[in-house]
C-alpha cells in the first residue's frame, strides 16, 4: 500500500483501514513509505492502527527504508514482547513501561522481517513492469539498483525472456562479495541491459529515523547520536575482500561519523592494495565534518547524492554541513570528476568529457 502523501495522523490511519479491506484476513500488509514528517513528527504506533487491522498483519516501513511499524498482529507472528531484546545496530521503540510500540529501526527491523511472507514471483515481475515502465515515462533509460540476490534473480529473470527495458546495473549486499566474486569469475559481469559487479553496504541509519551516525548528538535528542549498522572491523574486511576480487563497493554513510568512519577505510585500503582503479562509492555523503572535506579529492573515490531523495532531507538538520557536500557533488557532476558523469561515462566504455 502506499501512504508516502499521507498528510496527518487521520488520513494514514484511514488509508490502513480501506486497504485492509480489500484483503483477505491473513494478509500481510506491507509497503507504506510513510513518512511522520508529514504531520508534525509523531511516530506512529501499533496503537494507532490495531483496531482497524484486527485481521491483518502490519509491516510498513518509512520512506527511507531505515524504520517500520508493526501492529500487534505481526509482533505476535514475530513473537516480540516486552522481553524481547535489543539488536546491535538497530532499536526497538518503546514506550515508557517498556512495552515496544511497533516501531523497529535498522537492523531491529530483522526481528519481523523473518516472518513476512515473500512475494511470489508473479508479484514481483509485476513489480518490476510497473517501475520500468514508470521510469520510461519520465526519460529515464538506465538505473542503479542497490538490493539483494533476489532482486537480481527478478532482474535475470526479465532479461532472459527479452521483458527488460530499463538498463540496470544491479548491487547486492557488501557481506556476500565472496559469492559475487564467485559468479563473476564464472559467467562475467552481465551485458548492455543487465550488469553486475557492484556490492552495497551500510555504515549507519537514515537521518530521518534519527539512525545516522553522528559526532555529535541529535539537537532534539541530546542522548542521541545515532548507530552503526555494521562494525567497522567487518565493513574493513568486506571492502577490502571486495577490492581485491575488482569489485565496486558502494557504502551507505549519512553522518559525519559514519563519512569519518568510511573514509579510514576506503584510505587504509588503499594504501594497502594500491588498487588501479576501485571507484568507491560513498552513497548520500550527505553531513560532512568540515575537515574530511579535504578527503573528498581522493582519485580513487567517487561520492553520489541519489536524485530520488527529496531534497528536504538534506535541509532538516545541520544545513551547514549538508551544504557543504552539496557543493562537492555539484563540483565533481560539472567537472566530470568521479562521481559525475565521468564516472559514469567510464564504467559503460564512454568518452570522458572535457
Amino acid at each position: 500500500m502506499q501512504l508516502r502523501n499521507a498528510r496527518s495522523k487521520e488520513e494514514f490511519i484511514s488509508r490502513i483501514q480501506s486497504f485492509a479491506a480489500t484483503v483477505p484476513p491473513g494478509t500481510w500488509i506491507i509497503g507504506g513509505d510513510w513518512d511522520h514528517q508529514n504531520w508534525g513528527g509523531e511516530l506512529p504506533s501499533k496503537d494507532w492502527i490495531d483496531s482497524v487491522t484486527p485481521h491483518h498483519p502490519v509491516w510498513i516501513n518509512r520512506l527511507d527504508g531505515h524504520m517500520n511499524l508493526a501492529n500487534s498482529k505481526a509482533m505476535e507472528a514475530a513473537r516480540i514482547t516486552k522481553s524481547t531484546v535489543e539488536v546491535a545496530g538497530g532499536t526497538i521503540v518503546r514506550n515508557a513501561a517498556g512495552e515496544p510500540t511497533g516501531i523497529f529501526k535498522d537492523n531491529a527491523k530483522s526481528l519481523v522481517d523473518r516472518v513476512v511472507p515473500p512475494p511470489t514471483p508473479e508479484m514481483l515481475d509485476r513489480a518490476l513492469d510497473a517501475a520500468m515502465k514508470y521510469v520510461a515515462e519520465r526519460g529515464i533509460t538506465s538505473v542503479d539498483h542497490m538490493g539483494d540476490w533476489s532482486d537480481l534473480a527478478v532482474f535475470e529473470r526479465a532479461a532472459n525472456t527479452g521483458r527488460l527495458s530499463t538498463r540496470i546495473y544491479a548491487a547486492v549486499p557488501l557481506a556476500s562479495w565472496e559469492r559475487l566474486e564467485r559468479i563473476v569469475l564464472e559467467r562475467g559481469r552481465g551485458n548492455d541491459w543487465l550488469a553486475i559487479g557492484a556490492l552495497k553496504g551500510f555504515v549507519d541509519g537514515s537521518l530521518g529515523s534519527h539512525t545516522a551516525a553522528f559526532l555529535e548528538p541529535f539537537t532534539d535528542a541530546p542522548k542521541d547520536s545515532g548507530l552503526l549498522v555494521n562494525t567497522p572491523e567487518d565493513l574493513y574486511r568486506w571492502t577490502a575482500g571486495a577490492t581485491k576480487a575488482g569489485l565496486q563497493v558502494a557504502v551507505h554513510a549519512i553522518g559525519d561519523r559514519a563519512i569519518r568512519l568510511l573514509l579510514n577505510i576506503f584510505e587504509r585500503v588503499e594504501r594497502e592494495q594500491h588498487p588501479a582503479d576501485p571507484r568507491f562509492r560513498i552513497e548520500h555523503a550527505q553531513h560532512i565534518a568540515p575537515s574530511d572535506i579535504p578527503r573528498f579529492a581522493g582519485a580513487f573515490r567517487v561520492y553520489r547524492r541519489p536524485s530520488g531523495h527529496d531534497p528536504a532531507y538534506a535541509w532538516s538538520a545541520r544545513p551547514l554541513r549538508t551544504l557543504f557536500a552539496y557543493e562537492v557533488y555539484v563540483t565533481y557532476l560539472r567537472t566530470g570528476r568521479p562521481g559525475g558523469r565521468g564516472a559514469l561515462l567510464a564504467r559503460t566504455g564512454g568518452p570522458a568529457p572535457p
